[in-house]
């Protein structure tokens, strides 16, 4: 467990939102979702980046206090795997790679997956990244991949050992922030207006999404608004409660200033009343023993 995760070549070049990471043996697999440029790739690599500066004794870019386990291999099947030269599509390319790591996966290992099935027929793609992932983690590895796939997103929500997490996008743009729990939209078509793609043409995709997509998408952006409300509302309370609290400093520390000067009134005038009584009382003495003296001065 992670916080405050930094990517360790983007700390070096500015500012860095960081994100806190965890994949542990009871949620051995994370399926990390949201938009395209939403930092889940970067987010992917920082795993495989902090398990290995770890194993080579270097300090990790996160807050202090973090632990990440000892990992004999660390397997990543991210980016291109096309090959001209031996004759291999980038879906082949990924097949090889990922028949390498199923062969060598075991408990010791890390697994980083980028778009796994991507590149071929989306439901015979998803079907066979189900199956590859359940393979990893019935061999006891720890999984970590990104994807598009509803078929994923959906595992966590029938079998403990698989999480979800997920890039946030607010107003609009994504704020690279990973949010566990969460299950994240694409947002294909947002990022392709933010980028100044022909109105048009993103329209007629829009009409041409079935009718369960939009709806898919509708909700999961309803549920990205609520969340985001949910988040400012929770800021909010926490102010309040800030305030409140320093209020009730500031009040407990005028009354116990109050009592302190109380205290020290009361002190004073019992003070006062001691050295008065004492004078009275030493008076009276006087008076009595002179009577005692002298008792024709009583007459």
């Amino acid at each position: 467990s992670v916080q405050d995760a930094r990517h360790p070549v983007l700390v070096m070049k500015g500012p860095v939102v960081g994100n806190d990471l965890r994949l542990d043996s009871e949620s051995s697999a994370l399926i990390l979702s949201g938009p395209n440029a939403g930092g889940k790739t970067v987010a992917l690599k920082t795993f495989g980046l902090f398990a290995l500066l770890t194993k080579a004794g270097i300090p990790l870019p996160a807050k202090e206090g973090a632990r990440v386990d000892y990992f004999e291999h660390v397997f990543a099947d991210i980016g291109d795997a096309q090959d001209i030269g031996e004759g291999l599509s980038t879906f082949s390319g990924h097949l090889l790679r990922l028949q390498h790591i199923l062969d060598r996966a075991g408990s010791n290992t890390m697994v980083l997956l980028d778009e796994l099935g991507m590149g071929t027929d989306p439901e015979q793609g998803s079907a066979l990244a189900q199956s590859i992932v359940e393979a990893l983690v019935d061999a006891g590895a720890r999984v970590a991949l990104t994807t598009h796939f509803t078929r994923l997103k959906a595992l966590s929500a029938v079998d403990s050992r698989y999480t979800v997490a997920a890039t946030q996008f607010e107003g609009g743009l994504p704020t690279y922030q990973l949010l566990w729990g969460r299950v994240g939209e694409s947002h294909a078509l947002a990022l392709g207006r933010r980028l100044g793609l022909d109105s048009n043409l993103l329209d007629r995709a829009t009409e041409l999404c079935s009718d369960g997509e939009q709806k898919l998408s509708a909700l999961i952006l309803k549920l990205e608004k609520q969340s985001a409300d949910l988040k400012a509302e929770k800021m909010r309370i926490d102010a309040d409660r800030r305030a409140l609290a320093e209020q009730k400093t500031k009040l407990r520390v005028q009354s116990q200033k109050m009592d302190a000067e109380r205290e020290e009134m009361l002190g004073g005038a019992l003070n006062e009343y001691r050295v008065k009584l004492a004078k009275d009382s030493a008076l009276v003495k006087a008076w009595i023993k002179e009577l005692v003296a002298n008792p024709s001065v009583a007459k």
